[in-house]
């Protein structure tokens, strides 16, 4: 087993951590993606150094059988290794079956157009099952989910929602039969939603429905608004709140998928990440009996390419929405990658809360918290130029960049930068250190 434990020093102090509650039996996990480089023993130490007790795996039903009686080689070898992979490094995966993904099914070629609960269906996903545990008898499972956020494909269409609970009720018992015999241990099963599906007064209570027989709730949650822009860090805080009015009881809670994008085309940044690294903590807290694991989305930003090609695979190309999906991550792309802020409040986060022994370093978001980042634009039309006015602190490095990523103005906080020329639409000022916002042109 690969280890590479980070020993830093904690300079962070306990006022910007909140009231803190202990990880009492709480689990974090990871998308444990590697950087440019391929490096695997370095992704799992970045994880291991921030607790890792799970990581998770999607996988396509479709990508593993293409069609009834035809299975994907490269697929089943990449389970195979998968399984190896868990008989040395102890580290239990959070598994998801892509049936339904997000904006489209993910079936074997002749049963697309098949209502969920055909007998085709059910029994095509049975004989999938069967094969899938095949291959992966060593991998312990923190829990297994089927289907992944369905929601945002039926919106309030509640056929779909009654048909699939009819397809989990035939399947789950199969999966729950086929882990026993391998583990001698009980697995938890339920469906994947976003959060927007679990709240919306349009869906909710299909969602709560189609919950209702199921072992735990799962659910996705990314700190953005229509647009893919990013809410105030601190909104996760209300948005756990909701969600909990909405499901009372005792049924346990997992966060498949939280995280948040640094780029200024979502009108973000790393020091906002990091905000909301500790206001999901706060979250947690406020809701700990509940919340047994929560997998942080993801380790490491990705490349522009695989960024646009996640993109046109769910149908949407903008580009707040390409760079949504490129800067998820902790660190970096390029190369080896290098740590955002949110990774070292991460370590410290999870210290104060006692979910393992590793030391931190942060360098906290700059200036109060406050829903907006703490600098002013001002846009003057008539002279053509927009500017900075920071709150406190030194002069910050300023630029300006179009709709398309181009950078087309830089200088420094407190000197006007020259529009004139520059298309009309929206675009994206950032602030080194302090975030970024957008302004639109006429």
């Amino acid at each position: 087993m690969i280890r590479s434990f980070l020993t830093l020093t904690c300079s962070i102090t306990l006022l910007h951590l909140h009231a803190q509650v202990p990880a009492n039996g709480r689990r974090i996990g990871y998308l444990m993606n590697t950087a440019e480089d391929g490096n695997v023993g370095a992704a799992l130490g970045l994880a291991e150094a921030a607790c890792v007790e799970g990581a998770h795996k999607t996988i396509l039903w479709s990508a593993v059988q293409p069609a009834i009686g035809t299975w994907d080689a490269g697929q089943l070898m990449a389970l195979d290794m998968l399984n190896l992979q868990s008989a040395v490094q102890s580290v239990p995966r959070s598994l998801q079956i892509a049936v339904t993904n997000t904006a489209r099914n993910e079936v074997p070629a002749e049963l697309n157009g098949y209502p969920y609960d055909h007998p085709a269906m059910v029994a095509a996903f049975q004989v999938f099952l069967d094969t899938l545990f095949a291959h992966i008898p060593d991998m312990p499972l923190v829990y297994l989910n089927i289907g992944m956020e369905s929601d945002i494909m039926w919106g309030g269409d509640a056929v779909q929602y009654q048909r699939f609970g009819a397809f989990l009720a035939q399947v789950i018992p199969h999966a729950k039969q086929r882990y026993q015999a391998l583990h001698g241990t009980d697995l938890s099963v339920g469906t994947t939603m976003t959060w927007a599906g679990l709240t919306n007064p349009v869906s909710a209570t299909l969602c709560q429905g189609l919950n209702a027989p199921l072992d735990h709730i799962s659910l996705t949650y990314y700190g953005v608004v229509f647009g893919f822009t990013v809410k105030p860090p601190a909104q996760v805080i209300a948005d756990f709140d909701a969600l909990m009015a909405l499901y009372p009881g005792t049924k346990p809670v997992m966060v498949q998928e939280c995280g948040y994008p640094t780029s200024p085309f979502n009108a973000s940044s790393e020091a906002l990440q990091s905000a909301f690294i500790s206001a999901m903590f706060t979250a947690w807290d406020n809701h700990w009996t509940r919340i047994p694991y929560l997998s942080v989305s993801m380790l490491t930003d990705v490349d522009s390419t695989t960024a646009l090609d996640l993109a046109a695979y769910y149908g949407l190309t903008t580009t707040p929405y390409v760079e949504f999906h490129r800067t998820l991550g902790l660190r970096t792309w390029p190369g080896s990658g290098a740590l955002k802020p949110a990774y070292g409040t991460l370590l410290c986060e999870l210290r104060v809360r006692g979910f393992c022994t590793t030391t931190c370093t942060a360098s906290l978001p700059e200036g109060p918290d406050t829903d907006e980042p703490p600098f002013h634009l001002i846009l003057d039309r008539t002279a053509g130029t927009v500017s900075v006015q920071v709150e406190r602190g030194p002069v910050r490095r300023v630029s300006v960049h179009a709709v398309d990523g181009r950078m087309v103005a830089r200088g420094r906080s407190g000197e006007p930068l020259s529009i004139e020329g520059l298309s009309p639409g929206v675009h994206v000022l950032h602030v080194e250190g302090l975030g970024a916002r957008r302004f639109v042109l006429d």
